[in-house]
């Protein structure tokens, strides 16, 4: 696509009185207004973002939009002098307020108005300003906001990261604002990174819903006054300079703008490439050619200038590594991720990319430490990286963090939806399921706290309802090479199988379910220490057939993700519970429907059998009356004998 030209006007154009026209081929007038003139007109200020521009330590970039064309004005005084004043008025700071004169463009949306663009510039580093924008002869300006320049000097810091609000209607961004409120309030990141779908109905390739970015910029101001954003488009913002219009970021010069931005910028000694994955032809063509190759080009160069940072962190809508149905293609719908998985995994491993924030696909997910091999086809084009090591650590408050380092490979990491509209669950037996070291759906909106450190990033999830905010996972990415090798961890595929017939007492809503129920270990992560593994399974009961994903985690939690398949339908659903090791016994624990907590007892027999690379103890496991809340039920769980061996990946 060619980029569009701009429709820019200088500071003295105004009002464009051809409403409705195309603005390509009709000559605008213009009608200045005057301060008396205001009226009904609505110079507000709406549609606002704050937003990185180029240097983060002496620069800002501003966006907003008016119904008129008004002036384009911004001023930034630094904060320590205007508390000591009555504002932006008084005449003691009027010496110390930095004056900025932005740009006006019509907006080549139906309805949309006018643009407006400013960037503070020759800001001093590590100082806290605030500011406002509007028209400064009309006496128009936004509500004072707050930010904080980024350092000469490296030093520790925390951003957050939340995606895929996607709302289309006033009750969901109602839902995102309590999410931004209660995370900003708890605490306090310097700035947020949002991984795309801002709204729903602004489709790729579709038209812009204007009422959808009200609600999820106008609506929201009073938290995004006081934090940057990095943002990138997802396929449901991609309509027609949808995203362009409401951002001011430093894209390369003549790059296509029509589906989304692409930019980068440092903050500390932290580079962060920021890609566009609206690039793409049709994503339902198997022969899609993935990302367009001026980007794919600029990506290489942008992350070539940055390998020796001490971190490099990507973000994308699309998740080249996820548990959910986009990333896997389950519906032959998503061949433009496959072909960005292509193209994108040998850039980050040549270029040493540590992290990658994705979206798009609504559920938690961290994948292994991922490295791409050479190109033999499409088969086996990268593995998990093999050499890298764990171990517990502890940072601050936080306790016992599962860490991972002495690393080759790529994180890919998505916290899920941050407004609840809508979730996914893992795919089970998925194309990328052998990739994903954590993955589940607590059918909750998800934020994350990234830390920053001088040695270390540190991955902090919480989950957020209306009553409580609380740490849900975290995990730890480490620059060191310390710990124990991956080699001495455990992965099996389709090994360790357990069979029985189980009958469930308990009575749910619709069903008394009788289930033959197949387990097999899909991974067993350091059997050596404790058991914490996932099982994939399939059943049967009396109302259809089901499979499941049973997720037991170091920490004690046991997930299942299920889906019923029903004369009527599919359901899926979540259960959540605890497990410990008591003897030989593996104890779950798991609510039922009306809440009360039901123990289950898994009796462990002696057995031996030869596994990959070792042999390993495993048995046939009887679990009494395992329930689960909701439409149906299913349990596993294996154990190891605690015996040092090594066993290689399985791709």
């Amino acid at each position: 696509m060619k980029k569009l030209m701009k429709f820019v006007l200088p500071l003295s154009v105004i009002s464009l009185v051809a409403t409705g026209l195309c603005l390509a081929t009709v000559k605008p007038q213009y009608k200045r207004v005057l301060a008396g003139e205001i009226g009904d007109y609505g110079d507000d200020t709406r549609l606002q973002s704050m937003t990185f521009f180029g240097d983060t330590r002496s620069q800002m970039g501003f966006c907003w939009t008016t119904s008129n064309a008004t002036n384009s004005d911004l001023q930034v005084l630094e904060k320590s002098i205007y508390d000591n004043s009555t504002g932006f008025d008084d005449p003691s700071v009027i010496s110390s307020i930095k004056y900025f004169t932005g740009t006006i463009e019509g907006s080549q949306i139906a309805g949309d108005g006018f643009i407006h663009r400013a960037v503070a510039k020759r800001l001093t580093p590590d100082t806290e300003y605030v500011y406002r924008f509007g028209d400064e002869q009309l006496k128009r300006w936004c509500k004072v906001g707050s930010f904080k320049t980024s350092a000469n000097e490296n030093r520790n810091f925390t951003f957050m990261h939340i995606s895929d609000p996607q709302g289309d209607n006033e009750l969901h961004y109602e839902s995102y604002n309590q999410l931004l409120n209660d995370s900003t309030g708890m605490f306090d990141p310097e700035w947020i990174a949002l991984t795309g779908d801002i709204t729903d109905d602004s489709h790729f390739g579709g038209t812009i819903d204007l009422h959808e970015w009200e609600l999820a910029l106008t609506n929201q101001w009073k938290v995004f006054k006081d934090y940057p954003v990095a943002a990138v488009s997802g396929n449901h913002d991609g309509a027609f300079n949808a995203f362009h219009s409401r951002y001011t970021f430093d894209i390369p010069e003549g790059s296509d703008y029509i589906t989304g931005d692409y930019y980068s910028f440092d903050y500390q000694d932290v580079h962060f490439t920021c890609l566009n994955s609206n690039d793409t032809p049709n994503p339902k063509d198997p022969n899609t050619t993935g990302l367009g190759d001026e980007q794919l080009a600029w990506c290489e160069a942008d992350l070539a200038a940055h390998q020796n940072d001490k971190f490099l962190i990507v973000m994308m809508h699309k998740g080249l590594f996820d548990s959910g149905g986009h990333s896997c293609n389950d519906d032959h719908g998503d061949y433009d991720i496959e072909q960005m998985r292509r193209q994108l995994t040998p850039l980050f491993t040549k270029y040493g990319v540590d992290l990658v924030l994705e979206g798009h696909d609504h559920l938690y997910n961290l994948s292994y430490p991922m490295v791409a091999d050479e190109y033999v086809g499409q088969e086996h084009y990268y593995h998990i990286d093999g050499e890298y090591k764990y171990s517990y650590r502890d940072f601050g408050d936080y306790k016992d963090v599962y860490t991972f380092s002495n690393l080759k490979g790529t994180f890919f990491f998505n916290t899920g939806t941050a407004t609840g509209q809508k979730y996914y669950a893992p795919v089970i037996g998925g194309s990328m399921e052998s990739t994903i070291f954590d993955t589940s759906n607590p059918n909750q909106k998800m934020f994350t706290m990234v830390d920053v450190l001088d040695n270390d990033i540190l991955l902090r999830t919480y989950t957020c309802t209306s009553n409580e905010t609380k740490l849900y996972k975290i995990y730890a990415i480490s620059k060191d090479n310390e710990g124990t090798p991956a080699q001495e961890q455990s992965e099996y595929d389709n090994d360790f199988e357990i069979k029985g017939d189980y009958s469930f007492e308990y009575k749910f809503a619709r069903y008394n379910h009788t289930a033959n129920v197949t387990m097999r270990s899909k991974k067993l992560i350091n059997a050596e220490a404790d058991l914490a593994g996932k099982f994939v399974g399939t059943f049967t009961c009396d109302g259809g057939n089901g499979t499941s994903i049973c997720q037991l985690y170091r920490t004690g939690k046991v997930v299942m993700n299920t889906e019923l398949a029903l004369e009527e339908g599919k359901e899926q659903f979540v259960t959540t519970g605890s497990w410990h090791m008591e003897d030989n016994d593996i104890i779950i624990i798991i609510q039922d429907e009306k809440g009360a907590d039901v123990t289950h007892v898994a009796k462990i027999a002696s057995g031996n059998k030869n596994g990959c690379g070792g042999n390993i103890a495993t048995t046939s496991i009887i679990l009494s009356s395992l329930a689960l809340s909701g439409v149906t039920i299913l349990a596993v769980s294996k154990l190891f004998r605690k015996k040092k061996r090594t066993i290689r990946f399985w791709r």
